[in-house]
């Protein structure tokens, strides 16, 4: 990703044991419309414990404080309720919904599409 221009993905490494939990990304990046989608992925033992909130705040601040982006976007599961939460901490807003968002018949599922109403209503405390 990083290479091609097109995103980046962050190891999040637990602070008191160094392990390895899961990772926080930005992709799609686009420079004519200063847009990137976040993702995050964590290990099930991770969950619950504001890792994902935390990593996402990070390069949320990277993303719009460095890279001067106007817009980012997230997408969740609409059976993930824990993260669509985690997103709206954030600020950001559900603004649709992709139905039968995926590659084969059997594994279409929906989709939830988040993003903030403005770069100015995200919650980044410095």
């Amino acid at each position: 990703m990083a290479e091609e221009g097109t995103g980046t993905r962050l190891a999040v490494d637990r602070v008191f044991d160094g392990a390895f939990i899961g990772w926080c990304s930005l992709t799609r990046w686009n420079p004519d419309y200063r847009s990137a989608s976040l993702g995050y992925c964590f290990d099930d033992a991770a969950w619950g414990h504001g890792y994902a909130t935390e990593a996402a705040r990070v390069l949320l601040h990277w993303a719009f404080d460095t890279l001067d982006l106007n817009r980012v976007q997230a997408d969740t599961d609409t059976r993930n309720a824990p993260s669509a939460r985690d997103l709206e901490k954030l600020g950001f807003v559900r603004e649709g919904q992709h139905r039968a968002d995926g590659p084969d018949p059997p594994a279409w599922r929906h989709r939830d599409r988040f993003a903030p109403v403005r770069v100015g209503e995200l919650r980044l405390p410095q």
